[in-house]
């Protein structure tokens, strides 16, 4: 039977739509195009039992570095929790060094 209702607010606003998952497993991260219920109230994400068994395999895959037959798209970082916690002036500092140093390599 189809689901009709959103389970998580109870409203009957559904529609389905192609939706990117970022997937996370050990060291890797995979985004992948499927299809799934939105909820048009609240923005749940509702996956057929078929979609949820294939994302765990994903997963899976993920955790085991199997992904050889995964397109890359780019690289992902971890930005230190020190950066982050820089000051207003020294973050404007560090922008300016990173801008002047951008233009010095076109020149």
């Amino acid at each position: 039977m189809p689901m009709r209702k959103c389970p998580r607010c109870g409203f009957n606003d559904l529609v389905e739509k192609q939706v990117e998952e970022l997937l996370t497993g050990g060291d890797d991260s995979a985004v992948v195009k499927i299809p799934a219920k939105i909820c048009l109230h609240c923005g749940e994400r509702i996956y057929s039992s078929d979609t949820f068994y294939r994302l765990g395999a994903i997963r899976k895959m993920l955790d085991n570095g199997k992904v050889d037959e995964f397109q890359p798209i780019g690289r992902h970082f971890r930005v230190p929790d020190d950066f982050v916690d820089t000051g207003a002036e020294d973050m404007a500092k560090f922008i300016a060094e990173l801008s002047d140093s951008r233009s010095s390599q076109t020149d």
